[in-house]
């Protein structure tokens, strides 16, 4: 058996689309989707349908959360939920119904007795995922208790094939969003053979300024604020920035004695996104920061 596994679309139809093309070539048996088809991206009502469409297991992930948060009306206000409030709002109710009734986690069948296990982050967490260099440690708190098994996951957004006591983990990338310096989708494929689980990672390239442009069309950037540029900027480049975005917050939130919703409030959007959203916030100047 031969299996497709993706996961972090982020509504990123373009390369969703490119993907499964690519995957339809490959030839694989089953697929296998670990979570976060929406939020982020312009195109979630298209992703939820593209996926639902394929009939295959679909884990949840933490960004179908948020945005079921924000329909519920239980997600906190802040600037950050900008972005999962325009995506709850481009879902009819029977998508959410079926992204609230996706699991946490998957048992994948092996005909050869090794056991694998389809989850979006990690088995102790949606929101805590397995990263390159992470020490033994960290990862033994992630496995929450589990070893002797294969865990495939996504989240993080960074290909990795890593050997952990008697476990492998793989995280094939992100369709969507790839944290990794490219911007190509990327999933794996995983063949369950006598000899263990046999993984193949694959790259696709696509129509990246579609989805760029899309931003815009479709009133995304124009709801989501400095989030939706910071989302833009990642899938535009495949280079991280929301982790710098958030400490550069949090320490002008300490200088000011402000919580951090009222420091994203006034804090300067970074240079780097002013193409798309232009500064608005605060007085502060990039020097100060």
């Amino acid at each position: 058996m031969r299996y497709a596994i993706f996961s972090d679309i982020h509504a990123n139809l373009p390369a969703l689309n490119a993907a499964l093309d690519a995957i339809h070539a490959d030839g694989a048996d089953r697929l296998i989707c670990l979570g976060d088809l929406v939020n982020s991206g312009p195109f979630p009502a298209a992703c939820v349908d593209r996926v639902r469409a394929l009939g295959c297991p679909v884990v949840q992930g933490n960004h179908e959360q948020y945005v079921l948060q924000q329909a519920a009306g239980t997600l906190p206000e802040s600037p950050a939920g900008l972005v999962a409030a325009w995506t709850a709002s481009q879902l009819s109710a029977d998508q959410l119904a079926y992204l609230a009734a996706l699991p946490a986690c998957l048992q994948l069948d092996s005909a050869h007795g090794h056991d694998a296990l389809c989850v979006h982050a990690s088995p102790a967490s949606d929101q805590q995922g397995f990263l390159p260099g992470q020490d033994d440690e960290t990862i033994a708190t992630l496995m929450a208790g589990r070893d002797g098994v294969t865990v495939f996951a996504g989240h993080t957004h960074q290909p990795l094939y890593r050997r952990w006591s008697r476990s492998w983990l793989i995280n094939g990338g992100s369709i969507g969003m790839p944290l990794d310096g490219t911007t190509t989708a990327k999933y794996c494929l995983a063949e369950d053979t006598p000899a263990g689980w046999q993984i193949q990672f694959r790259a696709v390239s696509y129509d990246v300024d579609e989805v760029i442009r899309a931003f815009d069309t479709t009133g995304l950037q124009a709801a989501g604020g400095v989030f939706a540029a910071l989302f833009r900027f990642q899938m535009a480049t495949g280079q991280v920035i929301i982790g710098d975005y958030f400490a550069a917050v949090d320490r002008f939130a300490s200088l000011q004695s402000l919580t951090m919703d009222a420091a994203m409030e006034r804090f300067p959007v970074p240079a780097v996104l002013r193409r798309w959203w232009p500064p608005q916030n605060g007085s502060v100047q990039d020097g100060q920061r």
